[in-house]
């Protein structure tokens, strides 16, 4: 399993069953949208509470340590 990048973190928290919104477009123009690095960097951490970090140069999505990846990887395939 690789880790997300920062555009498709951005997007995998915006769809959801319920969506208000009929087009990727409408998602754009959403208030809530997250449309530049920085505010979403700033929420990854805020979300995360400190638990995942957002890497400089090519702007990935991960955990701050391996313990963390897999209590989130073994909680999720339980549910699964």
């Amino acid at each position: 399993m690789r880790p997300l990048s920062l555009d498709e973190l951005r997007w995998a928290m915006l769809v959801e069953p319920d969506c208000p919104h009929r087009s990727l477009n409408d998602c754009r123009n959403a208030g809530d949208y997250p449309s530049d690095h920085e505010r979403m960097k700033r929420q990854v951490q805020t979300l995360s509470c400190g638990l995942a970090e957002v890497t400089t140069e090519v702007k990935v999505v991960q955990f701050i340590h391996q313990s963390v990846k897999d209590f989130f990887t073994e909680s999720t395939l339980s549910v699964v």
